[in-house]
């Protein structure tokens, strides 16, 4: 009774053996399980350029990467663990020439994130609409302790700040232009700059270069047309930093809130040096709606001009301005 129930299954068994694939790689008889499922795409290499960025920030190694189309973000980068990050635009025009790469912060999301000592370097790209909104610094990059470097960039179109430094080894532009941001560019405190050939241009809200005990070294940069709604001029320092500019031109920077002090420059309780500078036409605003010129304010601090301090617009209540060229670089 028994085998009469079982014969059925054993006819379905016996048939089926003959349906299985055979192959002889798999001891001469059915392949083996699993053999043709494909790998989940999880465990793909990235490859869209959003995708490789945020393989790359995660990095727990030196990593270069070389972006080769545009981008925009579709949430936060996440924090930056790569110790060594090198991000490069390597993006080409229909007739094959260089362009930058583009990153777009699409006004939602935030960019780089140390938290730690790390280096960055930036070149070749173009950032915009990175936002700060909710209270939430959507930076395009932020540093507690790392050094970053810029090459060959341009930011434009982003608001609520684009690069904020905190100690660390500091902070390296070369080539690179800032221009229509909104609620200020640089922030550095506790660390160093240097900036050279970099255009800060028509950007708006507070300082372009805010400084707090950090020092700044500025060649052949250009301030123009730089509005701070605020009492900061477009370069503010703070005590115990320093600044010093080579072959600088501040042209059109103003201040729009009456009672603000230093249309292109003010110096607090610190020491600035201007190296074969040129200004023109920075204004502060005062009572009735009126403007005057004012360059540089030193509010407690020192300035040394070469070749010679501007006859109007430079201006202190404590301080003292006066021409000296001994340090200044010969190019």
């Amino acid at each position: 009774m028994r085998q009469q129930r079982l014969r059925p299954v054993l006819l379905l068994i016996g048939l089926l053996s003959f349906l299985v694939p055979h192959s002889p790689g798999y001891g001469g008889g059915a392949m083996a399980p699993f053999a043709r499922i494909v790998p989940s795409a999880a465990a793909a290499a990235p490859t869209t350029p959003e995708a490789r960025l945020r393989d790359a920030v995660t990095k727990r190694v030196t990593t270069v990467l070389r972006l080769t189309s545009d981008l925009r973000l579709t949430a936060d980068l996440p924090a930056v663990t790569c110790p060594n990050l090198t991000v490069t635009g390597n993006c080409r025009t229909v007739k094959g020439r260089s362009r930058r790469c583009k990153i777009d912060g699409r006004k939602r999301f935030a960019g780089f994130f140390f938290m730690r000592e790390g280096n960055l370097t930036l070149s070749n790209l173009e950032v915009t609409g990175f936002a700060s909104k909710s209270g939430k610094d959507n930076l395009f990059v932020r540093s507690v302790g790392g050094a970053i470097t810029v090459r060959n960039c341009l930011f434009t179109k982003n608001s609520g700040g684009v690069i904020d430094v905190t100690t660390g080894y500091g902070l390296k532009v070369e080539g690179s232009s800032f221009v229509r941001n909104e609620g200020g560019v640089i922030n550095v405190a506790y660390s160093t700059m240097e900036a050279k050939d970099v255009l800060f241009q028509a950007n708006t809200g507070v300082t372009a270069i805010g400084l707090v005990r950090t020092g700044l070294i500025c060649r052949r940069c250009v301030f123009e047309n730089n509005t701070a709604q605020t009492q900061a001029a477009a370069v503010g320092v703070g005590s115990a930093g320093s600044i010093r500019f080579s072959r600088c031109r501040f042209i059109g920077n103003t201040v729009t809130e009456v009672g603000g002090r230093g249309g292109a420059v003010i110096v607090q309780g610190s020491y600035g040096q201007f190296c074969h500078c040129q200004f023109e036409r920075n204004t502060i605003k005062v009572a009735g709606g009126k403007t005057r010129i004012e360059h540089v304010y030193l509010n407690g601090g020192l300035g040394d001009f070469c070749e010679k301090v501007p006859s109007t617009g430079v201006n202190f209540d404590v301080g003292e301005a006066k021409v000296n060229c001994k340090s200044c670089p010969s190019a």
